[in-house]
């Protein structure tokens, strides 16, 4: 299983886009494919999602997986696109705090997303436009970051703020840093 997170440290370069196109390219090509969105701004979950129960996707979200109140399996939600789906709701805003009391989330998260290898042949992981942890979680789980850019200022300066950050996350479990 191949694991791709899309990550910018700021809004509107088009990771959410990215990651749908994405994954329905892969999906067209015959892999079976599980998005997760981590991301509480929820534009992939509501693109997906968007004809299921806001209650049922609170339920089964990311933040729920997440704070270990769910098994991540049962997060799962197969779209009409033939692509499954761990949705996020704007829940999502509270994992922060959750990491005071649980330190290891962000690495429970990675190992759980690896154990789903037999299940899927790529995961798209879909991360908010700022550093974090929902976005050290997607890193370390990562096998491959795609980092939209576009040529704003600020979009360049917060390339070299994620990039810190991704080899923060490397470091800390055991992964070559990005040069």
């Amino acid at each position: 299983m191949k694991v791709i997170t899309i990550a910018s440290g700021k809004g509107g370069v088009g990771k959410s886009t990215t990651a749908v196109f994405l994954a329905q390219a892969l999906a067209d090509q015959g892999n079976r494919v599980l998005t997760v969105d981590l991301d509480p701004n929820n534009s992939l979950t509501d693109y997906f999602l968007r004809e299921y129960d806001p209650a049922e996707i609170a339920y089964r979200s990311t933040y729920m997986a997440l704070t270990n109140q769910r098994p991540l399996v049962d997060c799962i939600i197969q779209s009409e696109f033939n692509i499954a789906v761990i949705g996020s709701t704007p829940d999502l805003l509270k994992f922060p705090v959750h990491i005071a009391t649980d330190s290891m989330a962000v690495l429970r998260f990675a190992s759980r997303i690896r154990a789903l290898g037999a299940d899927f042949d790529v995961v798209v992981i879909d991360t908010p436009p700022s550093l974090g942890p929902m976005l050290d979680a997607a890193t370390a789980a990562a096998d491959t970051i795609i980092v939209p850019l576009n040529k704003d200022r600020w979009a360049m300066q917060c390339y070299g703020l994620l990039i810190d950050s991704i080899n923060n996350v490397a470091e800390g479990t055991g992964r070559s840093p990005v040069h």
